[in-house]
């Protein structure tokens, strides 16, 4: 996809398919009402987050809110998710180290080494009520570049269709990326 850095908006698909699953002028709709955050942040939204990671993990907080369904943590989780995958590319060396010092303040966080499609990563897996909501980060550089979900619980069983490509088992969702800036709409 392709995201116009003011407010990360998706204004364009570019595997060839026409349904983006969002629409660009009602997102951008929403950033101007209320402005740059960590679900529509813009580089110089980012550039202004703190570095201290304790911080850093209170503004988080402080922007997922409490109450619903599931824990704090977990909100500031799939917030960080969606933050890894339209931003990460904005996170400067002190910002990068700072969001993965925060995530010590986590309950139900983890860490282990895995291998997609060929490639070590490491997975930071944040774990409530048997599942658990991964990001992926090459060992090398700190970028993140995927996300995954888990299914923790024993007795779960995940059917894929012959032509899937082949996850780990308890794997229900995968996803990769690479980011770069590119000049216009629809470059590579």
């Amino acid at each position: 996809m392709w995201f116009d850095p003011q407010g990360m908006i998706a204004e364009s698909i570019t595997d060839g398919s026409d349904e983006m699953g969002v629409d660009p002028d009602r997102t951008r709709a929403m950033f101007e009402q209320d402005g740059p955050s960590f679900r529509q942040p813009t580089p110089e939204w980012v550039a202004g987050l703190p570095t201290d990671p304790e911080q850093l993990l209170a503004e988080l907080r402080d922007f997922v809110g409490e109450g619903g369904a599931w824990s704090t943590d977990h909100a500031v989780w799939s917030t960080m998710q969606e933050f890894y995958l339209n931003t990460d590319l904005l996170l400067g060396p002190e910002l990068r180290a700072a969001l993965l010092r925060s995530f010590a303040g986590l309950r139900g966080i983890t860490f282990s080494d895995v291998s997609i499609d060929g490639r070590q990563l490491v997975a930071v897996r944040h774990t409530e009520r048997g599942n658990g909501d991964e990001i992926l980060f090459d060992l090398a550089t700190g970028v993140a570049v995927g996300r995954r979900s888990v299914a923790a619980g024993s007795g779960v069983t995940i059917s894929a269709p012959p032509e899937a490509p082949k996850l780990d088992p308890g794997v229900g969702y995968q996803a990769t990326w690479t980011q770069k800036v590119v000049d216009a709409v629809g470059d590579r």
